[in-house]
């Protein structure tokens, strides 16, 4: 990931919606750490948000993956499936 740059002008929302970014890296058979996509984003001085839009199942793994989502410290906003 660190091979690819943006040139940013000013200040910078970021808008992650997971089920995009997921199934692009799932069908190319990469793996994608949520941890990292937030450092590398957070890299940039312009970039002043970070939102996580993601659609969630009311069970144990969709619950705990949000909860490390908000650890991370993305903005989380979701919708119910």
């Amino acid at each position: 990931m660190s091979e690819f740059t943006f040139q940013l002008k000013g200040k910078t929302l970021v808008c992650v919606d997971w089920a995009n970014v997921y199934g692009c890296f799932n069908d190319l058979g990469w793996q994608i750490d949520p941890q990292k996509l937030y450092q590398y984003l957070k890299s940039y001085p312009e970039v002043v948000d970070i939102l996580f839009y993601y659609g969630k199942d009311n069970n144990n793994e969709s619950i705990k993956f949000l909860q490390e989502i908000k650890n991370i410290g993305f903005i989380l906003k979701t919708k119910d499936v």
